[in-house]
């Protein structure tokens, strides 16, 4: 077995052995050469394993290389059996410089080739990986409504910066709402211009009113809140009342809007309607 190292091309050394040797490869359509190789870093002589290896027949159109394959963990690789003639070798290593010799196999065997590669230090860019997550708010057109203009919006920072003990406490600051108590029952019947009864609807769903809004929701539960008088309202809730709409939309969708507190004065509203109707009884 012959071995080399592989070194800068030397083309004038290739031309000068086809040249010198023409009949080498003439009439030699079965010859063939096994190339046996180590790729190694040259400055440490570490064995590289992964290397890509290609070799190529030079002026002969292939759909393929001759032959490709990588080294193993010893960085050693072989190929098949290579018909004789001019090829180019190229071998790649991710932070290596590439490797690319032009070289005659003009006599059968084994050749063992010792590839020695050379760091780069270079560094890698930075990938940024950007994740987008539309929010609920945008998913329904809140603010594609918010920038028309045609209702009064109210967002999360806004609420908090009220620092609301009830949702009609937030309600009430919204010019043309008035938030009345009820005759029987908890506070929180909304009112809108000309005290006509608005359709509420809570996460996209229209409620029945009566509605006690300080009973359905609490404000740390809210995200934002959309207030339209009569015909300025969404167009799938214009043909439900021609007094207005009033949208909520919770924070946490698909659990519970009520709190604790919420449910106990839903329930002590209840209670107090089945006393004041069996006391009519």
């Amino acid at each position: 077995m012959t071995s080399t190292v592989l070194k800068a091309p030397t083309y004038l050394a290739v031309l000068v052995a086809l040249i010198a040797s023409p009949l080498s490869l003439e009439g030699q359509s079965d010859a063939a050469i096994r190339v046996f190789g180590t790729v190694v870093d040259r400055t440490t002589g570490t064995p590289l394993p992964t290397a890509r290896v290609t070799i190529a027949r030079v002026g002969v159109a292939e759909a393929e290389p001759s032959w490709f394959g990588g080294s193993d963990g010893n960085g050693r690789f072989r190929t098949t059996r290579i018909p004789l003639g001019v090829y180019q070798i190229k071998v790649e290593l991710l932070s290596y410089s590439v490797v690319s010799r032009l070289t005659v196999f003009t006599e059968e065997g084994d050749l063992d080739f010792r590839v020695e590669l050379v760091p780069v230090d270079f560094a890698l860019a930075p990938i940024v990986v950007s994740a987008f997550r539309q929010t609920r708010l945008a998913r329904t057109g809140f603010y594609d409504r918010a920038e028309s203009g045609t209702g009064h919006f109210v967002t999360r920072r806004e609420i908090e910066a009220l620092h609301p003990i009830q949702m009609s406490d937030v309600l009430r600051r919204v010019p043309g709402v008035s938030v009345i108590p009820s005759q029987m029952g908890p506070s929180g019947l909304v009112r809108l211009r000309g005290r006509c009864e608005p359709q509420i609807v809570l996460d996209g769903t229209p409620m029945s009113n009566p509605v006690y809004i300080d009973s359905i929701v609490v404000p740390s539960q809210i995200e934002a809140v959309e207030v339209y008088h009569g015909a300025t309202s969404p167009i799938q809730y214009t043909q439900m009342t021609t007094c207005g709409t009033v949208m909520i939309w919770t924070r946490n969708p698909g659990t519970p809007t009520m709190s604790t507190v919420s449910m106990k004065k839903f329930l002590g509203a209840i209670g107090f309607l089945v006393v004041a109707v069996i006391s009519t009884n």
